[in-house]
């Protein structure tokens, strides 16, 4: 009966070791999960910020590229 008991405790003591062990790999999950979706956010987020920065790069280059015309030709003035 003793031995009965013993084996009972050593399977309970497995059984809630095993239990914790699936707890703690599901907390990880949800943990890495949750990671996962902010840095994607926040990639997106970069990357908006990147093409509007490359947009603004290539206005101001549109615009420079014009203004030295307007320097070659002169100003007409008007009476």
């Amino acid at each position: 009966m003793g031995v009965l008991a013993v084996v009972a405790a050593v399977l309970l003591v497995g059984l809630l070791y095993v239990a914790e062990r699936l707890r703690r790999n599901a907390v990880a999950c949800h943990r890495r999960r949750v990671a996962e979706e902010r840095l994607q956010a926040v990639m997106r987020e970069t990357e908006k910020r990147l093409e509007l920065e490359e947009k603004k790069r290539d206005q101001a280059a549109a615009l420079t590229s014009v203004v030295p015309a307007i320097k070659q030709n002169g100003t007409r003035h008007v009476a």
